[in-house]
């Protein structure tokens, strides 16, 4: 019994010790997750108060907003919405016809099933009746009931049997059918009942759109008027300037503004730096939604497509290279922006009640580079601009292959044009490489409205067309050439210098091409080098300029 006891203790007390471990352990882990909840309680409370106060800023801002918001924006706005329910309805509407059309569908399916139901029954009695005569008649010529008789009447009794059940089927089946042809009629009616509120609700839609638009086109033609009249005009719901650097030798501002108009285009956002150095600003434009979308500009030039900012800062050296690539690249209407940027914003550094200058700001230094910057623009050299550039056809056939290139809101110099249409060819003919004789076709339409001395140098079944050939190495129609004005020709030869920058964007948007850009490139890279030996050779004979910037 000692022994027992002592080992009975023994393990009590190693038990006593297991439990007091498994204790120890507990309060730890008590302990942990109290303090894991005691910094999880302290971050929601620090995230509550954040939340609290982005919706106070949120609520601000969007009270801001409301206030400053815009009769074009709100017409926008109604217009979009207007538009959206109509597509809904439109939708709808198609959605309806399509269940009419299958509700028809099967109500004609319900009538030639009920026609073969109802004929089915009829042959079915007809057949009964003549089952029953010929019972009737074999029993009257039959004399007394024999054995062989009393089998046959057993099989047509069973016969009979059969067929009844059968006739009994039909007849429910039958009823069934004409059950969901009546309730397909009702549910018909309906969908057609819905569908006429549909139309007229739609129709009233329609109404309405027309009568915003209406009203839109009013308010768009006032405003052009008081454009006319304050061609300086702009406006912006909320404006944050920060001074991020200022010492003697520059001074760094960042802006960002909201609901931007200017220059009849209405930015949501737009965030860009002010450089100022020796006396000379720049702007440096920076990206709002990432670089997978060019906002705040319609077109990102396409040498800084992976840049988060685009610096509008200009430089000494050749237009195309370095910061003056960023100007030269700018599209029609950014290029028109970041002017009335420049001019608008020395303005607004002008007036002296403007309290959201920063304090340390030299404005009048600013004022005086951002003008400098605005001149510095307004001379710049001749540049072909564009907002858009659109690959609307690739051909291949027999030898022949062309590119038709669409440019958007055209602009070289002063002049603009709402599209240009024209065409990068090659005819090659085997064993000859692809490239052998490049042109660039001109068809009849917005290239006779572009070109002033546009002609028909070339008609088949696609139409007249202006032609330019060319062909390897260094060979090019001079005649036709010559048959062209002189700012037809700098047109020309400056879409040609541009042309590989063109393919690139074309590259950037189509990239699946049956045949590989870059034999589009170097046949573009071909056609610069020969206009420009050309040029050179013609400028040396006469002694005149070519007209052409390199």
């Amino acid at each position: 019994e000692k022994a027992e006891l002592v080992a009975t203790r023994d393990a009590l007390a190693k038990e006593k010790t297991a439990l007091a471990a498994a204790r120890d352990e507990q309060a730890r882990l008590a302990n942990k997750r109290q303090v894991q909840l005691e910094v999880l309680s302290k971050e929601a409370a620090e995230l509550i108060a954040i939340r609290d106060a982005l919706a106070k800023e949120k609520t601000q801002l969007a009270a801001a907003r409301d206030e400053q918001a815009k009769l074009a924006s709100e017409r926008e706005v109604q217009i979009n919405a207007l538009a959206n329910e109509k597509s809904n309805l439109i939708a709808t509407y198609s959605e309806q016809a399509k269940l009419l059309n299958e509700h028809k569908a099967q109500i004609d399916k319900l009538l030639n099933e009920k026609a073969e139901l109802v004929a089915a029954r009829y042959n079915l009695h007809k057949e009964k009746t003549n089952l029953t005569v010929a019972r009737d008649a074999l029993l009257k010529e039959t004399p007394p009931i024999t054995e062989t008789t009393q089998k046959q009447l057993k099989i047509l009794s069973a016969e009979k049997t059969t067929l009844q059940a059968n006739l009994d089927a039909l007849t429910k089946e039958h009823e069934q059918q004409h059950s969901k042809l009546d309730e397909s009629e009702n549910e018909n009616q309906q969908l057609l009942i819905q569908l006429h509120q549909t139309q007229e609700e739609l129709e009233r839609y329609l109404l309405q759109y027309q009568s915003s638009q209406e009203q839109l086109g009013k308010q768009q033609t006032r405003l052009q008027k008081i454009l006319q009249r304050h061609p300086d005009y702009w406006d912006f719901n909320t404006l944050e300037i920060n001074l991020v650097e200022s010492d003697s030798s520059q001074q760094i501002v960042q802006w960002r503004l909201t609901e931007l108009y200017i220059g009849e285009r209405l930015i949501p956002e737009i965030r860009f730096k002010t450089c100022l150095a020796n006396g000379l600003a720049g702007i440096v434009i920076q990206r709002t939604e990432g670089t997978g979308s060019p906002a705040p500009l319609l077109r990102w030039p396409n040498g800084f497509a992976t840049a988060e900012e685009l610096p509008c800062i200009p430089t000494r050296g050749p237009s195309t290279q370095g910061n003056n690539a960023a100007l030269s690249g700018l599209g029609t209407s950014d290029w028109d922006t970041i002017q009335r940027l420049a001019k608008q914003l020395a303005g607004l550094l002008a007036q002296p009640t403007e309290n959201r200058l920063p304090k340390q700001l030299n404005s009048a230094a600013l004022r005086n580079g951002l003008l400098a910057f605005a001149k510095t623009l307004a001379g710049w050299p001749k540049m072909l601009r564009y907002d858009s550039i659109q690959l609307q056809e690739a051909l291949c056939n027999q030898g022949y292959e062309r590119l038709g290139i669409s440019l958007g809101n055209l602009c070289f110099g002063h002049s603009h044009w709402p599209a240009f249409d024209y065409r990068l060819a090659t005819v090659d003919i085997e064993p000859h490489p692809f490239g052998q004789n490049p042109r660039l076709e001109f068809p009849d339409g917005s290239s006779r409205n572009v070109l002033q001395n546009w002609f028909a140098e070339s008609t088949d079944s696609h139409g007249s067309r202006l032609e330019l050939r060319f062909a390897r190495p260094n060979a090019m129609d001079t005649n036709v050439w010559g048959a062209l004005s002189q700012n037809d020709q700098q047109l020309i030869g400056t879409l040609i210098k541009t042309l590989p920058l063109q393919l690139e964007d074309l590259k950037q948007a189509y990239p699946a091409a049956s045949r590989p850009w870059q034999d589009w490139q170097a046949m573009a890279g071909m056609l610069r080098d020969t206009l420009r030996d050309i040029l050179i050779r013609t400028t040396a004979l006469r002694g005149t300029p070519a007209g052409i910037e390199e």
